[in-house]
């Protein structure tokens, strides 16, 4: 694969990878904002895909203006010297909340699917955080050029799956789906 290509290929992997594990990595928000809402969450799931490419368009296309070598010169050029230090120490205390909700809820899902205990799958989830680290930005593109192919292959495997073992339950889970979040009183 040309040079090029395979930058715009990489970047793209990282970007995807953001957005994916930023807010959709445990499905209940793909539940709760698209499902929930039938046939209407599909034009939700379109909408949410184009807002995230432009959006991702248009912050490469400035971080290349800027001749961008880091988060920290968008911020500023975006907000300002104040407000993009603030939101620099909010994301550098974020973070660490944010990695240990996720080892978390990777401990989680390999006691679920696995039968591990969740302290040995979110001990495993970390080493595997540690071993992409140690190989910096790197290790970082190399991860997200094999899971994010992945994750599109499953949810592409998963769709048709969905598709083809149809039934009428599926098309009760909005309503189920509405009635759990439903406050029940207690």
């Amino acid at each position: 694969m040309p040079g090029k290509d395979w930058l715009i290929l990489k970047v793209a992997a990282v970007y995807v990878s953001c957005i994916i594990g930023a807010g959709f990595a445990s499905g209940q928000e793909i539940m709760q904002f698209f499902v929930l809402f039938g046939q209407k969450g599909l034009w939700g799931v379109g909408l949410a895909a184009v807002f995230f490419s432009l959006f991702g368009i248009l912050i490469m296309a400035l971080a290349v203006k800027l001749k961008a070598s880091n988060y920290q010169s968008i911020y500023l050029f975006l907000l300002g010297k104040q407000l993009a230090r603030l939101m620099d120490t909010l994301s550098i205390f974020m973070l660490p909340g944010s990695l240990v909700v996720m080892l978390a809820a990777s401990g989680s899902i390999w006691a679920e699917q696995f039968d591990f205990s969740v302290w040995l799958g979110s001990t495993l989830a970390a080493l595997i955080t540690c071993l992409v680290i140690i190989k910096g930005l790197r290790g970082i593109i190399a991860i997200n050029l094999i899971l994010v192919p992945l994750k599109i292959i499953v949810i592409i495997l998963i769709v048709l799956g969905a598709i083809y073992y149809r039934n009428d339950s599926l098309h009760q889970l909005p309503v189920a789906l509405s009635a759990s979040s439903t406050p029940t009183g207690n």
